[in-house]
């Protein structure tokens, strides 16, 4: 069983979690693309700001034509001059209002997102080659 363990279940939980964050953000940077080449720009109102760590995001609302309100968090960034009751410029996508982002953080979203899928890459690399060269062992043993 120490094998079995050692060789399938833990690359394979391993595969399984780093898997799952190169997809969320492999959507996160293909969503930041989109909005940059086809968002709609509305303004926003800064609802106020979020620390955690050495990031801050934003929390902002905005109205569309339709006049729906809507509220969302910005991507954490290092820096944001944004203040509280500030206006922002919002993009979102015209058919899912609901994904948006800070005109001013969708190149710091798109390439952040982008750097994580480029370090994820390797780690999922090695747990799926631990994974494949696990079951030669196993199935060999």
């Amino acid at each position: 069983m120490g094998v079995v363990l050692f060789c399938l279940v833990i690359p394979a939980a391993l595969c399984a979690l780093f898997g799952a964050l190169a997809v969320h953000f492999l959507r996160g940077h293909r969503t930041a693309r989109r909005l940059i080449a086809s968002g709609v720009r509305t303004v926003g109102v800064c609802e106020g700001l979020s620390r955690h760590d050495d990031e801050v995001s934003v929390r902002f609302s905005y109205t569309l034509p339709d006049g729906t309100t809507h509220e969302a968090d910005s991507y954490a960034t290092h820096f944001t001059s944004v203040a509280p009751r500030d206006s922002v410029t919002v993009v979102h996508d015209p058919e899912a209002p609901g994904v948006v982002e800070l005109e001013d953080h969708l190149e710091s979203a798109r390439s952040g997102r982008l750097r994580a899928l480029v370090l994820l890459t390797p780690a999922l690399a090695f747990f799926v080659a631990w994974l494949v060269l696990g079951m030669g062992v196993v199935a060999f043993s």
